[in-house]
């Protein structure tokens, strides 16, 4: 019984003594070797992929958890950036109010500023006339002053050289009380026994009395303060005691 071939599984025997079987036999040889490396190949290939599947799949699991954690981050972001949004409205109607209120008060502090000022206009007003005037008084009781203490004796011409010093109002009224015009001329024409007014010859005796050391009067000679006395008579009693003017 013949042996049947390895490489094509034949009986005949021509396939080991024929060239064409002997070609045949290496193509085959290289095909099965084609094969081999072919198979293998696939087997390292399909080892690839499942590793590949297999880190994919990895992979997606990890992004998964990831996403899920981002998920959740971002839902706490979230609701810290809601309770951060209330928080700043509460905050921005708080200083909205503040702002208004100041902004009243600003204004209630303005006005009374402005009243204060226009107050302290007026009292600036008021206090430099009551200087003014306070001066004015100083100069006129001086001059009053200088007349009660004058002494006709010593010096009869005071009146006339002095009349001129005078401010033009109290010049006035006292051209207008002692009839200036008719001392003036008579003075200066030596014509001292005409007859005088009877204001005059106050003055006359007021000029002879003698001076008081110490003169604490009101303007008006008959008006007397109670909390003020006198050393000596006052200029009025004088006259009165000199039998000029008897009431």
């Amino acid at each position: 019984m013949e042996e049947k071939c390895t490489e094509c599984g034949c009986d005949c025997s021509k396939c080991k003594s024929s060239e064409e079987c002997i070609i045949l036999r290496e193509e085959i040889a290289k095909l099965c070797r084609k094969l081999n490396n072919s198979e293998q190949r696939n087997q390292e290939l399909e080892i690839e992929l499942s590793n590949l599947h297999r880190s994919r799949k990895e992979d997606e699991e990890k992004r998964d958890e990831s996403i899920e954690s981002y998920v959740e981050q971002n839902k706490r972001l979230r609701e810290v950036y809601e309770d951060a949004l209330q928080q700043n409205q509460d905050l921005e109607s708080r200083i909205l109010s503040l702002a208004d209120e100041l902004q009243a008060e600003r204004a209630r502090f303005d006005e009374a500023l402005m009243t204060m000022t226009e107050r302290l206009v007026d009292a600036t007003e008021k206090m430099n006339k009551m200087e003014a005037q306070m001066v004015k008084s100083r100069k006129d009781c001086a001059l009053v002053v200088q007349l009660l203490k004058c002494n006709q004796s010593v010096d009869k011409h005071f009146v006339t050289r002095q009349v001129n010093l005078f401010p033009s109002e109290l010049k006035k009224k006292i051209k207008e009380e002692l009839d200036w015009k008719d001392i003036t001329h008579g003075i200066t024409n030596g014509n001292f026994n005409k007859p005088r007014s009877k204001t005059t010859t106050e003055l006359e005796t007021v000029s002879n009395a003698k001076p008081c050391s110490c003169i604490k009067r009101s303007m008006h000679p008959m008006r007397r303060s109670k909390s003020v006395t006198f050393s000596t008579p006052l200029v009025s009693d004088a006259v009165v005691q000199n039998g000029v003017h008897k009431g």
